[in-house]
């Protein structure tokens, strides 16, 4: 099965404009999830989420590779003995936020050039396999997914999973990506409030996408 859930960007295109279109298919594949009854209705962060996980509650869940560490942390204090595995998504996955280097500029030019030093050298392939190997973290530099550090790369605590693999292919297939912009949030928010209204009763699934939809207007429109 093949799915495709997305344009590469979040509710933008890549210049900017509001493009809430292009997520409607991951919107519907969520509703078909509520109405077939499939879905856990936990909200993510909560304690009732963070118990689904531990004790097996429900049975698939996204998770990019930071989570990795946050899964093995809130199993390990349940008496379950629940076995995650980790499989890969169909179709190109997407973006799940990410982490970015940045130098202030309320320094001294000798502080701003030794921070840009340290970044240059953090970003070689040297510093880039060290972390691999400290904190099991993909690198950010694709021209390293061929290195057998990253291929041959499983999780225990995971099935033994091929983790370098999974998240290096899925880094490669990925759909471009642009930086989100100030309202992602605010609307990612909203889309969410409408499908747990849904998933709550309280709003029909015919209308769910036009209230979405709507929310996110009204968001780009206020700023």
């Amino acid at each position: 099965m093949s799915v495709e859930l997305g344009a590469g960007h979040s509710w933008h295109d890549p210049r900017g404009a509001l493009d809430i279109d292009s997520s409607k298919a991951a919107f519907d594949l969520a509703l078909g999830t509520i109405e077939a009854d499939q879905s856990a209705g936990a909200q993510q962060w909560s304690d009732e989420w963070n118990t689904g996980i531990a004790d097996g509650t429900f049975a698939v869940m996204l998770c990019p590779i930071w989570m990795l560490d946050y899964i093995e942390g809130v199993s390990a204090g349940s008496d379950e003995e629940v076995v995650w595995d980790i499989a890969d998504l169909p179709g190109p996955g997407g973006n799940a936020g990410g982490s970015f280097l940045a130098i202030p500029d309320q320094f001294d030019d000798a502080t701003t050039t030794a921070a840009y030093d340290f970044v240059e050298w953090l970003i070689q392939p040297e510093q880039q396999l060290r972390v691999l190997h400290d904190t099991g973290q993909i690198p950010s530099r694709p021209a390293l997914y061929d290195d057998a550090n990253i291929k041959e790369m499983t999780n225990p605590a995971f099935s033994d999973a091929p983790t370098g693999e999974i998240f290096s292919q899925a880094v490669t297939e990925m759909p471009e990506v642009r930086p989100g912009t100030p309202e992602d949030a605010e609307i990612t928010a909203a889309v969410v409030s409408v499908l747990r209204e849904v998933q709550a009763g309280n709003i029909e699934v015919s209308d769910a996408w036009q209230k979405a939809s709507n929310a996110a207007t009204t968001i780009q429109g206020s700023d």
